[in-house]
């Protein structure tokens, strides 16, 4: 029996039972699966049916939820604008509610929404305040995500050099996860091609012997310069 097909059971169980938390949360369930298959309507579907039973029952937490969960389908479809106003729905609400390691992860996805928008200054803003939030309350792959969305906005500004060092601690961290790795090497080989061995020695001395607080007081200098 698949994992669809155990949650969609669950779901009528719930329906019976007028149980409208569990059904919001199966709901997020399934819309979690169809977007991992592609089905991107259907997942859209999904977390506005969830959404829906939310507001019936002002389930704040939740609506943040599968706010969070439909602008990663929204931004998949290329509707930029959507998920950047869903994105901010659901920051307002976790700001609100006082969720402040949910408040760093929307702070980055709205950083990644702007930066596809080209947004650049705006984007560079949300990294920032992800970054300071996330080392905060201590979100590691947060904290991880953010310097590889800044190390993005700086190769496209033109700084090369700072964009190596944050790539380096990123890739040489050892909490770094495979996501966060896969979207990092590429830019990392991208940039070394460009840069001579000399400038890639000292990034690499800089972003693989620093710690994290170093790093962040590096990156607050490159925002401030």
């Amino acid at each position: 029996m698949t994992a669809e097909k155990l949650y969609r059971d669950s779901l009528a169980i719930q329906r019976d039972l007028g149980d409208h938390i569990g059904m919001s949360q199966v709901l997020n369930n399934l819309g979690g699966i169809a977007f991992l298959s592609g089905d991107y309507a259907q997942a859209r579907h999904l977390y506005e049916e969830s959404l829906g039973i939310q507001a019936e029952i002002s389930d704040l937490r939740g609506a943040a939820v599968s706010l969070a969960n439909l602008g990663d389908v929204v931004q998949e479809l290329g509707k930029l604008e959507e998920a950047k106003r869903i994105r901010q729905e659901s920051l307002d609400i976790r700001r609100e509610i006082g969720e402040r390691h949910f408040v760093a992860y929307d702070l980055y996805k709205l950083g990644e929404t702007t930066a596809a928008l080209g947004q650049w200054r705006e984007a560079s803003d949300y990294y920032l305040q992800a970054l300071q939030l996330s080392m905060e309350v201590k979100v590691l792959p947060v904290v991880l995500n953010a310097l590889v969305g800044l190390a993005v906005l700086w190769s496209h500004q033109g700084n090369s050099r700072p964009a190596l060092t944050l790539l380096e601690f990123v890739l040489d961290h050892p909490a770094v996860e495979r996501e966060v790795r896969d979207r990092a090497e590429p830019l990392r080989a991208e940039l070394a091609s460009e840069l001579g061995s000399e400038v890639i020695a000292e990034a690499q001395a800089k972003g693989r012997t620093r710690q994290l607080e170093e790093i962040a007081e590096y990156v607050w200098a490159q925002a401030r310069a």
